[in-house]
C-alpha cells in the first residue's frame, strides 16, 4: 500500500463500542458484498475501465492482467458497501497498480499520450472524480506542459 501523505490519528467524534467481529464473519461480508449487484461492478461499468487500462497498455506498455481484473471484481464491491464510491475505488486502484508502473517510465516525448489519457478519464468519468490519477498525471508531465 502506498500512502499519499502522513496521517494523523483518527478521531470518530461520537463514543461507539466495540465489536467482535470473526474471520468467517468478516469473509461472508465481503462475498455479500460482491453478490450485491448494487455494490457490484456492472459489465458496461467494468468495459469502460478497462478502455483506460487499454489506452495504459497502448500508449506506455503496462499491461492490466485477469489478477487485477480479478482484484476489481474483489474490491470495488467492499469499498462500496463500506460507504464509498464505486468511482473513488476504481481510481485509487487505477492509480496505485497502473498508473504507478506507467510513471516509472520518462515522460519527455510522451506529453500527448498523457494528455489524452487525461482526457479519456474525464470522457468517461469526469472532471473531478479520477482525483488521485489526475495528480499522479500532473506530477507525471513535464511543468510546461499544460492540460487541455
Amino acid at each position: 500500500v502506498t500512502f499519499s501523505d502522513h496521517n494523523t490519528k483518527l478521531t470518530a467524534g461520537v463514543e461507539a463500542d466495540p465489536v467482535s467481529l470473526s474471520a468467517g464473519r468478516l469473509l461472508g461480508l465481503f462475498e455479500a458484498a460482491r453478490r450485491d449487484p448494487a455494490c457490484a461492478l456492472s459489465e458496461e461499468e467494468l468495459k469502460t475501465f478497462l478502455k483506460l487500462c487499454d489506452r495504459v497498455y497502448d500508449s506506455f506498455g503496462v499491461p492490466c492482467g485477469n489478477r487485477f481484473v480479478g482484484q476489481l471484481k474483489k474490491a470495488v464491491p467492499v469499498f462500496v458497501a463500506c460507504g464509498g464510491e464505486k468511482a473513488t475505488a476504481l481510481d485509487f486502484l487505477f492509480a496505485s497498480k497502473i498508473l504507478r508502473r506507467a510513471v516509472k517510465k520518462p515522460a519527455a516525448g510522451r506529453e500527448a499520450e498523457i494528455r489524452a489519457l487525461t482526457r479519456c478519464i474525464r470522457e468517461h468519468y469526469g472532471k473531478n472524480v479520477f482525483v488521485r490519477s489526475a495528480a499522479m498525471l500532473a506530477e507525471w508531465t513535464a511543468p510546461e506542459v499544460k492540460d487541455d
